[in-house]
């Protein structure tokens, strides 16, 4: 009985040390949702000041980041130079088949090393006239007399490899359009119909004489007239600066450039001549001997099963 009494009376104790077990309990939950409160308000600042650090950085050093980005333009590509001329006006009026020039390319841009062969001979030569009975004279007529398809070999590259384009044009103009179109053709590929809209609009410069010059080459000095490739816009003066530069001659057919160069790229005349031809690649062969137009893509060649091949193609 008196054990019995003696645990009755210690009862109330146990009862006590769990009400404080209790109250232990709920203050270290307070004491953990605290902490964690603390800890979600110094992450906020931690954030908010890497926030501000970095915006710091960006205002200090946002010339150098972004100076690559913020050009209002392109650089003006010697492609599209090229494109611009007109060989009548500098002294080749007519083309003969078998006539070729050919040029030191080099390529200063920061795109360099993905062009493959730097410097690489780039070969511009005169293929054939288009004549009336051909496929795209019969369907798109003939705009002006005197066109040929041009044969610019290495005029580009893809994945390190040239690129060959093929220009239908004439004497008048080497400007691109729907009568005057361009092709371009990968090794092992079939041809491509090349966009007809240049990176810049031609109408937005004009080339202006500006004197004389000999040019040096491996051919020997050749007498030139040169001339610089301004904005439409601009001043006529001799403090304006040229988006180009190129140097011509009567002599050097089929563009009469004997040399070129822009900010990043520059030509320069090593060989000229005529010579026979060589046989064109089998997948363009048809387009540039009047034979097909090539204008319907994949069935030109595979019909419209895309299964049986066409000879000649469309």
């Amino acid at each position: 009985m008196r054990a019995r009494g003696s645990a009755c009376l210690r009862s109330p104790d146990r009862g006590h040390q769990g009400i404080d077990a209790m109250a232990v309990t709920e203050s270290g939950t307070e004491g953990v949702h605290l902490g964690g409160r603390r800890w979600l308000e110094s992450l906020w600042v931690q954030l908010l000041i890497a926030a501000v650090l970095a915006a710091a950085i960006v205002c200090v050093a946002r010339p150098h980041l972004w100076s690559s980005f913020e050009e209002s333009e392109p650089q003006l590509a010697l492609e599209e130079v090229l494109c611009s001329l007109v060989p009548a006006e500098l002294g080749v009026d007519a083309w003969e088949p078998g006539e070729f020039a050919e040029y030191e390319w080099r390529d200063a841009s920061k795109a360099a090393h993905l062009i493959g062969e730097n410097p690489r001979r780039v070969r511009v030569e005169v293929v054939r006239r288009l004549e009336a009975n051909d496929a795209r004279a019969v369907k798109y007529g003939m705009p002006h007399d005197g066109m040929h398809w041009l044969r610019f070999r290495a005029l580009q590259t893809f994945r390190a490899h040239p690129v060959d384009v093929f220009r239908l044009v004439a004497p008048g103009s080497l400007r691109m359009s729907d009568a005057t179109p361009a092709f371009t053709l990968h090794d092992r590929y079939f041809p491509l119909l090349a966009s007809t809209r240049p990176h810049r609009d031609p109408s937005t410069w004009r080339l202006v004489e500006v004197g004389s010059e000999v040019v040096t080459t491996p051919l020997g000095g050749i007498p030139c007239r040169r001339f610089e490739l301004r904005s439409a816009d601009g001043a006529s003066g001799e403090g304006e600066d040229a988006l180009a530069e190129v140097w011509t001659s009567s002599g050097a057919p089929p563009l009469a450039v004997v040399r070129a160069r822009t900010a990043n790229e520059s030509m320069l005349l090593v060989a000229r001549g005529r010579a026979q031809s060589e046989p064109l690649p089998d997948a363009i062969a048809p387009l540039v001997d009047g034979r097909s137009t090539l204008s319907e893509f994949c069935s030109s060649c595979h019909g419209t099963t895309c299964r049986e091949i066409l000879d000649p193609p469309r």
